[in-house]
């Protein structure tokens, strides 16, 4: 299958539903994980890892 012109104007037209999705996705992958070690980092979302022990740093 050869990819045209039409191929590129659909994907052009899906590449920010498909990146919304996706970072849609990772965020509640986030959520229900907890994961701190990403999750520390982030503006807000991280006061609730302020009296927490620290991380180990081996």
């Amino acid at each position: 299958m050869v990819l045209g012109p039409k191929h590129f104007q659909l994907a052009k037209a899906w590449v920010t539903s498909a990146g919304l999705w996706g970072v849609a996705g990772t965020l509640t992958l986030f959520y229900y994980t907890e994961f701190r070690t990403v999750l520390q980092y982030v503006p807000l979302y991280n006061t609730k890892y302020r009296n927490w022990p620290p991380l180990n740093q081996d």
